[in-house]
């Protein structure tokens, strides 16, 4: 049961990294037609910046928890190498755990 749960988590954060990939096109392709309507074309695009902002977003938070699950989320590493393993644990720990409180 728990391998299952595993899985379908694995399957959703995979899914979730899927359509970020998707998203970062969409925000490469509308960035280029804002500024190309912009400075070609001298007609500002109204709604380029709002849907930036929204397909900015959207990349973060579909793609976190591949990040996560792949253990590449930004840290201080230079710090974090030098401890000793059971001062590592806990700060992977507080680090985790800070995630958690400010992502819900």
């Amino acid at each position: 049961m728990v391998t299952r749960l595993l899985q379908a988590l694995d399957t959703l954060a995979y899914s979730g990294m899927f359509i970020a990939r998707f998203a970062l096109a969409a925000l490469l392709v509308l960035s280029l037609y804002a500024v190309v309507s912009r400075y070609v074309f001298n007609s500002a695009s109204v709604h380029a910046l709002e849907f930036s902002t929204y397909l900015l977003s959207m990349i973060a938070w579909l793609s976190l928890a591949w990040i996560l699950r792949e253990d590449r989320h930004v840290r201080m590493d230079a710090l974090r190498d030098n401890l000793p393993t059971w001062l590592k644990r806990i700060a992977n720990t507080i680090s985790l755990t800070a995630i958690v409180i400010f992502s819900t």
